[in-house]
């Protein structure tokens, strides 16, 4: 029905069609299996969800770490009856040290799961994130130093914490608002690695934000005179984004040259061969952390020393196991917000709308069209070379967002 140019109705005929009986019951069939049609790893009993854990002979003890803690999680769910009626399926895979990419494919295309959880994908990010992208499957808690977050944004991908180039920029941002350090020429002392560029350009980017000379770069294998790049007393600061081995001969040409600038690394990188810095170094030295244990609220330590009792969690690896059940609640909500209708699409749009979420075990997350790192400041803590420990309290450092 409708109306004509002066306002008259008109009648206007739907389309008929004429189906045979046997047509009539083909569609009546296909619109049924149109309205049960479940995404991939979804059933009315179940969801199945994948964990990619770290290659073994490198990192066991985060890998067993990791597998106890999604494990209980998930069992703690299942224990209080599922949600909406599905139990949680959990099925793990080992990330090879060679060809990840294409093991990552196979465990897809084999298992089928809804969604990942807390992945390791570390080494292979632009490939990993190309397949997320073709397959549809969202990863809550992609374990990376290097974030993709460049543009363009892969939709699929979750981030909890900072990697290497978000806590790089944090400690840029810390020199010169906490440390007072202005117009400063700074060296930026890197190994070659993939994503490294990442985070220096994100010093760089800060540097030039807060008025300080363009940074120099010098690869660490081709540092073969520290005290003479040290030597002219002009370096202010010195961002150290490579392994910690090096350190040594970089405060031996130091103390040669009697330049003693700050030093400022992500702590993915320096172990304890920061404490063996010279005394003139003190006051000088600083790590940057993306989760520290007083991230975790009262609430948050009963909660998990609960789950680590009847998981019977071994030893070690706190902060791993934290970010994995933070992951975890973190996918736990968006299925819960999804409700019964459940679809990778949905979950992707829901925690991409997310605004300082609390876990009570990191940081709160937020999420955005453009935003796919949760917490993307880091804690940068100072170096006690006397008593050879770090000092606390730290200082959070936040970044914009994007």
């Amino acid at each position: 029905m409708g109306l004509d140019s002066g306002g008259n109705r008109l009648n206007v005929a739907m389309p008929k069609y004429q189906l045979t009986r046997e047509q009539a019951d083909d569609l009546v069939v296909y619109l049924k299996a149109l309205d049960n049609m479940l995404d991939p790893g979804i059933s009315e009993q179940s969801i199945k969800i994948g964990v990619i854990l770290p290659p073994e002979e490198a990192f066991g003890g985060m890998r067993s770490a990791l597998r106890e803690t999604v494990r209980a999680a998930f069992q703690k769910v299942n224990d209080e009856g599922g949600l909406y009626g599905r139990r949680i399926l959990c099925v793990f895979n080992t990330a090879p040290e060679f060809s990840r990419t294409e093991s990552f494919q196979k465990f897809i295309h084999q298992e089928q799961p809804f969604a990942l959880v807390e992945s390791f994908i570390a080494g292979n990010e632009s490939e990993i994130n190309t397949c997320l992208e073709e397959e549809g499957v969202p990863l809550i808690g992609a374990i990376s130093l290097f974030p993709g977050v460049d543009a363009p944004v892969n939709r699929y991908a979750f981030y909890l914490l900072s990697g290497v180039p978000g806590q790089s920029e944090a400690l840029a941002k810390f020199a010169a608002g906490n440390q007072g350090i202005k117009a400063a020429r700074s060296l930026v002392v890197y190994d070659e690695e993939e994503g490294i560029q990442s985070a220096i350009d994100r010093i760089t980017k800060q540097a030039e934000a807060i008025g300080w000379e363009r940074p120099q770069t010098v690869k660490v294998n081709d540092a073969k005179d520290w005290s003479q790049l040290l030597g002219n007393g002009k370096v202010d600061a010195v961002f150290w984004l490579a392994s910690g081995e090096h350190l040594g001969e970089f405060f031996s040409g130091a103390v040669a040259s009697r330049v003693f600038p700050l030093v400022l690394a992500p702590s993915a990188f320096v172990g304890s061969e920061i404490f063996q810095a010279p005394s003139q170094f003190s006051g000088h030295l600083f790590l940057s952390f993306s989760i520290l244990p007083s991230d975790q609220t009262k609430e948050g330590e009963l909660e998990y020393l609960e789950m680590a009792r009847t998981g019977g969690f071994s030893q070690g690896n706190l902060a791993e196991r934290l970010v994995a059940l933070s992951a975890v609640k973190l996918l736990i909500y968006g299925i819960e917000k999804a409700g019964k209708e459940l679809t990778r699409e949905k979950i992707v749009e829901i925690l991409e709308k997310l605004y300082h979420f609390e876990t009570e075990q990191t940081p709160s997350l937020t999420f955005g069209p453009n935003r796919r790192v949760g917490a993307t400041g880091a804690h940068i803590i100072g170096i006690d070379l006397e008593k050879k420990q770090l000092l606390l309290p730290s200082t959070w450092i936040e970044l914009e967002s994007p």
